[in-house]
């Protein structure tokens, strides 16, 4: 299993997808990726996920995070690269977005709606659910 941190935004076109990957990836922020335009010859939906790693490959988890606690516990200086990151989006995306950090295949229990400012208070803080997600108001 690994980590995943994928981002639902409502009204999502492609090119809006690329132009989100490119803006809110790069120094000092993780990196944002799009998903395939198609699969098995089938368009597919536009699709976003911010990476749990940053480029030197140190996860956002910290090595000693324990997957039973009510919150992860984040690398302290990966930490930041995800707080830039969410800036960027709430800079970049009008009409608002959902992210959650959860392990591939686990499912959610809950949605919680927060501000931008609520979303980076409970980054910075290490304080992200595993099993929630965090819808954005813009």
């Amino acid at each position: 299993m690994s980590l995943i941190l994928p981002l639902e935004v409502p009204n999502l076109s492609w090119d809006q997808a690329e132009m989100i990957a490119s803006a809110c990836s790069g120094p000092g922020k993780l990196r944002v990726r799009t998903g395939d335009r198609r699969r098995l010859l089938r368009p597919q939906p536009p699709s976003l996920w911010v990476d749990d790693a940053d480029e030197m490959g140190r996860s956002l988890l910290a090595e000693d995070a324990d997957w039973d606690e009510p919150s992860w516990k984040m690398d302290p200086d990966v930490l930041p690269l995800l707080a830039a990151t969410i800036e960027c989006l709430c800079a970049h995306l009008p009409q608002g977005f959902a992210l959650s950090a959860i392990w591939f295949g686990d499912e959610l229990r809950g949605r919680r709606d927060v501000s931008c400012e609520e979303l980076l208070l409970i980054v910075r803080n290490s304080s992200m659910n595993p099993h929630t997600q965090y819808r954005v108001r813009c």
